[in-house]
């Protein structure tokens, strides 16, 4: 008995609905980015990956609603199993994931040589030795499986004209390897930032969160080792309804462009949401906001900025026992703060919100 869920209609779903969840919230990610003047090569890769994922999204909606896709051959047009077209749309998107995922990890690895840039030490040199070798590795094997992709057939015309005089390479192991390696470069970039993130998460408490969302990146590698598994047992439908039998995994393979981008996406979200949070939160008002909040946020923050750079140059020194001050140009929110007990007074009655946790020594 035929399973209906494993139609042209749940493939279309599944591109339709988790799709414009990813491009909401890609979309907050670039204007929060531009807004806050943080946008940098990172966001342009990305950008492109999402590009390339929408390509994709449109490719296999038409070959769903136009060419009858997940359909078994008896209900489908003799015209259409007759045309080249789903065979050569079934290629050109094989060419355009091999772009969107390196892109997705690529746009990841120069975020983190981002992080790294701002510190010093042996951790973190070796950390930024570590993302470079993984760039050159992702440039690699993705413009190697890329080329393969393109040339898997001599000639090319053969891929979707099979009585064509040629030859071509053993795709399914070109499947297996390239499964392989996405799955060992999702474990690389996942893993990349970690060491680094778990020595500064006692000094910067946000910083728990952001391991948070870069473990994450798991749902992606999860997701990208049971494509591998539904590839390695193959449906028997395939042998004998290709376009039906091989629905599943292509369902997989359409989580995991989302997963990948939507995890590239949200690393850098954390003070888009708060920021969100706290402009929907039923009732929210700062305390004593001035028309030059904005401005003022933008100092307390600088200034905040400014003390935890002074406090991690000293912070391999001798104990610290001192009081620092750090002063802002709205009256009345000058704040101190106490390294020794951890703790954060403010002077007189605070106008604005602060929200900072001091580092442990």
């Amino acid at each position: 008995m035929v399973d209906t869920a494993r139609s042209g209609a749940s493939l279309a779903a599944t591109i339709l609905i988790p799709g414009t969840f990813t491009l909401i919230i890609f979309l907050l990610r670039i204007w929060f980015r531009i807004t806050r003047r943080k946008y940098d090569v990172s966001d342009t890769l990305l950008v492109a990956a999402v590009l390339c994922g929408l390509v994709q999204s449109v490719i296999w909606l038409v070959l769903v609603f136009p060419f009858h896709h997940g359909k078994l051959k008896a209900e489908t047009p003799r015209r259409i199993l007759a045309s080249t077209w789903p065979s050569k749309l079934l290629y050109m998107n094989q060419i355009i994931f091999k772009l969107t995922t390196p892109l997705c990890k690529l746009s990841l690895c120069f975020l983190y040589r981002t992080i790294c840039n701002t510190s010093t030490g042996r951790l973190i040199n070796r950390t930024r030795i570590a993302i470079w070798s993984t760039i050159y590795l992702l440039i690699g094997v993705y413009l190697s499986a890329l080329l393969v992709s393109v040339f898997q057939c001599t000639p090319i015309r053969k891929i979707w004209a099979p009585k064509v005089r040629g030859h071509c390479i053993d795709v399914t192991q070109f499947r297996y390897t390239t499964a392989a390696f996405n799955i060992l470069t999702s474990l690389i970039v996942v893993t990349l930032p970690i060491p680094v993130l778990m020595k500064l998460k006692h000094h910067r408490p946000e910083v728990k969160q952001l391991i948070g969302l870069v473990l994450l990146g798991l749902i992606h590698t999860s997701l990208t080792i049971a494509r591998f598994v539904v590839m390695f047992f193959p449906d028997p439908w395939i042998k004998t309804e290709p376009q039906y039998g091989w629905v599943p995994a292509q369902m997989l393979a359409v989580c995991e462009m989302d997963a990948n981008i939507l995890f590239a996406t949200l690393v850098v979200m954390r003070p888009a949401f708060q920021a969100v949070y706290h402009a929907l939160r039923p009732g929210y008002v700062r305390t004593g906001k001035s028309p030059d909040s904005s401005r003022g946020d933008s100092v307390i923050e600088s200034a905040l900025g400014r003390f935890r750079d002074a406090w991690e140059r000293r912070m391999y020194g001798k104990s610290i026992s001192e009081t620092y001050v750090l002063e802002t140009t709205i009256p009345k929110a000058d704040t101190t703060i106490d390294i020794e007990r951890g703790a954060e007074v403010a002077r007189d009655e605070p106008v604005v919100e602060i929200t900072y946790v001091t580092a442990g020594r």
